[in-house]
């Protein structure tokens, strides 16, 4: 059974906790949006960004092929065995 100490401890410690959460709650809802916030997402807030297109991507994607972009590594990418008796013994 717990004593009425404890319990009135709780009781101070909830109500604290509670009145801590709706000033956090209140700062955030007076607090404006960043600007780079939109009702769809991010958004790059560079004045002369603008969204591309499908036509862009195509042009970007045939003009990279034409290239020969991305290039192959000129080194082999390095690889290692994995472990597994350890990954076992890990789990």
């Amino acid at each position: 059974m717990h004593s009425p100490v404890s319990a009135l401890a709780l009781l101070v410690l909830a109500c604290a906790l509670a009145h801590a959460n709706a000033q956090i709650t209140d700062t955030a809802q007076q607090r404006p949006a960043p600007p780079h916030h939109r009702a769809e997402g991010f958004q790059n807030n560079y004045i002369e960004f603008e969204r591309p297109g499908l036509l862009d991507l195509l042009n970007w994607r045939w003009q990279s092929a034409r290239q020969g972009l991305p290039r192959a590594p000129a080194r082999p990418v390095p690889t290692a065995r994995p472990d597994l008796a350890f990954i076992r013994s890990n789990a």
